[in-house]
């Protein structure tokens, strides 16, 4: 008789994350749920409500500014690419593949909120495992106190996103700036020049 192999719920998670994909957590399965309990949303768009985009977008800022936030930036989004993010672990064929492989990939930047209930910690930092691999720069940045509102909120105050090409891995990897991802606000300006 085989001894029984003996591995902590962690390994079995991290094994299985890297051959399927990124098991979802809890906060992020909840921040879905609008969407996703409703077979019928997969081909319309769904609205959230306040307090539905306030636990998945604005929960590490105060009601006050979750609530501009909410009237600026929530309006329906379509429900398809969630049903497809949330079925690619059990769909051989989903439309939501990434090549981790293609050398054609510029830098990444993965960045997560230490709050951020709708793509949390794990799945950053799994999908920055899975994408270390590619020859391309790639960096992972957690930002303190921040939720997935990171970009959009008046926290950059509080804690800023450091410039991109900052961190010691990339300047040992050879940071090429003419690769570099250009800057939402400014295109014509990389995310360096931007930032200082």
């Amino acid at each position: 008789m085989q001894p029984r192999e003996t591995t902590t719920c962690a390994e079995r998670s991290e094994r299985w994350s890297d051959a399927k994909g990124v098991p979802l957590p809890i906060s992020a399965l909840r921040s879905g749920s609008p969407v996703l309990r409703n077979p019928a949303n997969r081909n319309r768009a769904v609205p959230l409500t306040f307090e539905q985009f306030q636990y998945s977008f604005a929960n590490a800022v105060g009601e006050g500014e979750a609530k501009q936030l909410y009237d600026t930036f929530c309006v329906p989004a379509p429900g398809e690419p969630l049903f497809q993010a949330a079925a690619a672990n059990l769909n051989p064929w989903t439309e939501d593949k990434v090549d981790t492989k293609n050398p054609k990939r510029g830098p990444m930047l993965i960045i997560s909120g230490e709050h951020d209930h709708t793509v949390p910690w794990s799945i950053a930092k799994a999908s920055f495992k899975r994408e270390k691999r590619n020859a391309g720069v790639t960096e992972i940045v957690k930002i303190p106190g921040r939720g997935h509102a990171l970009t959009i909120d008046g926290g950059g105050a509080r804690s800023p996103i450091p410039p991109w090409g900052s961190s010691r891995s990339t300047a040992e990897r050879g940071f090429d700036e003419s690769r570099a991802l250009t800057h939402p606000a400014c295109p014509q300006m990389s995310y360096r020049e931007a930032h200082g």
